[in-house]
């Protein structure tokens, strides 16, 4: 009977032996407890009493018998444990264990692994060298290098293959015990039988090159055969490392390679700034220092962060200083942003002397441990175009095409915007009088340059905070916002400028065109509280004015409620455009 058939019976028999053991007395006390009980009067006194004389015998007995299995255990086993400890100090000797620990760490991991598979191989004990073969494979899985491990006596190597070289390359044509110039081609044999021969002179040698190896009859391959050596059994060297796969680190870097050089190409092209920095340290890195160049004609080196952008500090416009501090002098808020970016549009002046609008985005794309940056991208895009339609759109949408006043809705806007802080604006209303006459008597394009004219005088005669807007066909306003300095003198003098520069007539393409007007005024707070409230006091005021003679101003009262009409409909601008449109259409026929 083998010694493993033999171990196995023997452990079933104590198996066996403990199960009745334990479970024996149990059984039997039961018996007993109910025979001593007497449920159905067959004992007497004596009897009972020698009953349980008998069940604490045997009870005695079993538990004796139980310590004498214990003490057998506590001494056979440690012998056996002893022993398979002693076959592994017969392997592992402490100067190479000793050896061990000089080598780094990451080194000492991999050849500690490389040290307990090769181990299990010259062990006597079956169980104990599949255990030990188990442990190294299970810790080994988790890379895709060959062990191998070299004695001086046999002058061999000996390999461990992980399943990812059959996965990638199919079958391994390499012998366990083998040597390893056998393997290695031939252009190649010189460096590696050098380096075997440096690290075979001494312990706490090592070495690492790059040779191409024959796997199978069909490929070679190229690999980093890294080797370290250790004194072993009475002077011999045993030598342990690793061979890696670098064809594919080789082409992993090829393509890194040629990624990157798709990739500088790309940000040579593209217009754009890009740049990272290093938050830690503060290192700037300019990618694409010739788009900088063709914005800003400034030099502009990688290096230090604040060094890097006090040239670009300069080309911002003083306007936007602050807000480029506030957003761009840390970057611990952007993490709190959604995709933890941030864009922010801004001018800047460019080589030419030009104020330009560019876009402004970071992204954090690397943080610490600890939550704080680590890297940040950066992009600065010219949108001076872009920015040029956007700002006409919001000017188109809001203003006159025909004058370049504000429209009502803007006007209405601006109105709304001033009494949320808390202001209270004035509403001057100057009305033309009889433009429908205008129009018929001169034609429409004689009437578009009087309104033209018009919006013209009321611009020269603003002062302090205050906008024009053409409400309708033949209506202008006002509104003025200085604060605590609006008095009814002040408006005074506004209205007697706009009524001075309408005494005498207009003279447009040849024609002389008389023009008077009508002024209301009305005050926020004093005649209204709402815009359409204090528009329709203005108005009214006006219409006052127009009854008392031409070129005349006139100060909302409580009185002149009669003249109010209901205010105009808030509907958009394109509803303006179009009432203004019918108003001269009619106009014209």
């Amino acid at each position: 009977m083998s010694r493993k058939k033999r171990k196995n019976v023997t452990s079933r028999k104590i198996y066996a032996y403990l199960i009745i053991m334990s479970g024996l007395p149990l059984l039997i006390n039961i018996v007993l407890f109910f025979l001593a009980s007497d449920y159905f009067k067959f004992f007497g006194t004596e009897q009972k009493v020698m009953i349980n004389y008998i069940g604490m015998a045997i009870s005695a007995a079993m538990l004796l018998g139980n310590i004498v299995l214990i003490w057998f255990l506590t001494q056979k086993l440690p012998r056996s444990i002893n022993a398979l400890l002693g076959k592994f100090s017969e392997i592992f000797t402490k100067e190479e264990m000793d050896a061990l620990r000089k080598i780094s760490r990451d080194d000492a991991e991999l050849l500690k692994n490389t040290l307990e598979y090769f181990s299990s191989k010259s062990t006597d004990d079956a169980a104990s060298a599949e255990k030990v073969t188990a442990q190294a494979e299970a810790s080994m899985s988790n890379s895709n290098d060959i062990f191998i491990m070299y004695r001086e006596e046999t002058n061999t190597f000996l390999f461990y293959f992980p399943e990812y070289w059959k996965k990638t390359y199919g079958t391994i044509e390499i012998k366990p015990n083998d040597k390893l110039e056998n393997y290695v081609v031939d252009e190649n044999l010189p460096i590696l039988r050098n380096s075997l021969l440096m690290v075979k002179s001494k312990p706490d040698r090592r070495f690492s090159i790059a040779v191409r190896m024959k796997i199978n009859h069909h490929n070679t391959i190229l690999v980093n055969i890294r080797c370290s050596s250790i004194a072993g059994e009475n002077g011999k060297i045993i030598i342990m490392g690793t061979i890696i796969d670098a064809e594919i680190k080789r082409r992993l870097e090829a393509e890194i390679s040629e990624k990157y050089n798709m990739y500088k190409f790309v940000l040579a092209t593209v217009p754009d700034i890009v740049y990272e920095v290093y938050v830690p340290t503060g290192k700037f890195t300019l990618l694409n220092p010739e788009a900088w160049y063709e914005l800003f004609d400034v030099n502009v080196d990688s290096g230090n962060f604040e060094e890097s952008r006090r040239p670009f500090w300069t080309k911002i416009h003083p306007d936007y200083r602050e807000a480029f501090l506030d957003r761009f002098m840390s970057y611990d808020h952007i993490l709190m942003l959604p995709d933890k970016s941030l864009t922010f549009e801004y001018r800047v002046m460019n080589r030419n002397g030009d104020w330009i609008w560019v876009e402004h985005s970071v992204k954090v794309v690397s943080q610490l441990e600890s939550g704080k940056p680590l890297t940040v991208i950066g992009r600065i895009c010219n949108i001076n175009d872009r920015k040029r339609r956007e700002l006409k759109r919001m000017y188109q949408s809001d203003h006159d095409a025909l004058t370049g006043t504000y429209l009502r809705s803007a006007i209405r806007r601006k109105f709304d915007t001033l009494t949320a802080d808390n202001n209270r604006p004035v509403i001057i209303n100057v009305d033309i009088r009889d433009f429908g006459m205008i129009n018929e008597q001169y034609g429409t394009e004689i009437g578009d340059l009087v309104l033209r004219k018009v919006a013209e005088i009321m611009w020269s005669c603003q002062r302090g905070k205050s906008s024009v807007a053409r409400v309708s066909g033949d209506n202008f306003i006002y509104l003025i916002d200085n604060g605590s300095n609006v008095t009814a003198e002040y408006i005074e003098k506004i209205c007697n400028n706009i009524t001075a520069s309408f005494g005498e007539p207009m003279h447009i393409k040849n024609r002389t065109v008389n023009v008077a007007i009508a002024i209301g005024v009305a005050f926020c707070g004093d005649d209204g509280l709402t815009f359409d409230e204090v528009y329709t006091c203005s108005e009214a005021a006006a219409r006052y004015s127009a009854q008392r003679g031409d070129n005349r101003f006139t100060f909302y009262t409580n009185d002149m409620a009669e003249f109010k009409q209901a205010p105009p409909p808030t509907d958009d601008d394109s509803g303006e455009s179009d009432s203004l449109m019918t108003y001269l259409n009619d106009a014209a026929h």
